[in-house]
């Protein structure tokens, strides 16, 4: 974690990161995931869509500028898929987590 990032609360995570320090032999370092990966994510998730109409416009927004946000406005607005998605992002980053430990393990 980067506490001079402009959007870190350091006062917030002081106290964890001492704690951190003390015994960095206990914690793994995961990196960020990715753009590909997250932007695969979407993907992926936009083909489970069953409902025609709203998987094209799931493609449409990753097709177009700015997908991150077009795509996260499509599913703000998708009624029922909304907790779908969240759902499967969560699925699929906890399986990314346990892939990274696996690896920085071996």
């Amino acid at each position: 974690m980067d506490l001079n990032h402009p959007d870190a609360d350091a006062e917030i995570w002081i106290e964890t990161w001492e704690e951190i320090e003390k015994d960095m032999l206990n914690f793994i370092r995961i990196d960020p995931m990715s753009s590909r990966e997250a932007f695969q994510i979407m993907e992926d998730f936009a083909e489970s869509v069953t409902n025609n109409r709203m998987r094209n416009r799931l493609h449409d927004a990753l097709s177009r500028n700015k997908p991150f946000s077009r795509f996260k406005d499509a599913v703000d607005n998708g009624g029922y898929i909304r907790q779908q998605w969240f759902d499967f992002k969560q699925q699929r980053y906890e399986d990314w987590v346990r892939a990274f430990i696996q690896r920085a393990t071996r």
